[in-house]
């Protein structure tokens, strides 16, 4: 059930990450045309990337981590 909620998480992170990227372009290019939407676009990937970008850390790291424990259970050396 864990490894179900984990990989949910990652897929709608991902979902809601290219939706930021989205709205930054959107609103960018609303209020300034093409350098607004560059604009918009940069800022979305910076609020995107502090957002974002600690759960896709965490995220791998528990993958990592299940990996190591599966080699340690499975008796085999590191």
């Amino acid at each position: 059930m864990q490894r179900f909620i984990l990989e949910v998480l990652e897929k709608s992170s991902m979902v809601l990450l290219v939706l930021v990227l989205l709205v930054g372009l959107i609103a960018g290019y609303t209020t300034g045309g093409v350098i607004g939407a560059i604009v918009g676009l940069i800022a979305a990937t910076v609020i995107g990337v502090m957002t974002f970008g600690v759960l896709f850390v965490l995220l791998e790291m528990n993958e990592s981590l299940r990996a190591i424990r599966q080699q340690v259970e499975g008796g085999r050396k590191l």
